[in-house]
């Protein structure tokens, strides 16, 4: 068994250490959500957590900049002021998630489900989200600009003072939306 540990992303503590036959950080880090743990500015940057189960995680703060989570279940996942910028998120389950303040810029969402999720205030600057589905998300002041937003579905989204500018708003939907751009 291999050891492998999350550490704080400036202190260097350790939130949590686990052991695994191969020392696969997506499977340490699933048993980490599993048992509860506060990951809490964790130091995530590149991992490759494809496909991983992290409903109900807590990861405000933490550092996942260009980390994979193509197809990751992060549904109800606290990741206010988080650092998603060039992460793969692709088809990844985001329902009811808390991204307030959270840096998403220039990542990959395709396809992603972000219904009910809240990104007030995020940063989706030159982020792909074509195809997504963002119905009843509260994106009041976040950043699209110069984002891909082809065929997102924003019906019953909070769309309050959220900066649209340069962004591709081909084929998306705004029906029951507050505030949609003009």
């Amino acid at each position: 068994m291999m050891q492998v540990e999350i550490r704080h992303k400036t202190t260097d503590a350790v939130l949590y250490r686990g052991s695994h036959a191969d020392g696969n950080l997506r499977d340490v880090l699933e048993a980490a959500v599993q048992a509860g743990a506060d990951l809490t500015n964790a130091q995530l940057a590149e991992a490759d957590l494809a496909g991983a189960q992290l409903a109900g995680s807590r990861l405000a703060g933490a550092d996942l900049c260009g980390v994979n989570l193509a197809g990751a279940d992060l549904t109800g996942a606290h990741l206010v002021g988080a650092d998603l910028s060039e992460a793969n998120l692709a088809g990844t389950l985001l329902r009811s998630a808390n991204l307030e303040a959270t840096d998403l810029s220039e990542a990959n969402l395709a396809g992603a489900d972000l219904e009910d999720a809240c990104l007030h205030a995020a940063d989706c600057s030159e982020s792909n989200l074509a195809g997504a589905s963002a119905r009843g998300a509260n994106l009041k002041l976040a950043d699209l600009s110069e984002a891909n937003l082809a065929g997102v579905d924003f019906d019953g989204a909070v769309l309050t003072s959220a900066d649209f500018d340069g962004a591709n708003i081909r084929s998306a939907r705004f029906h029951g939306a507050i505030d949609p751009p003009q």
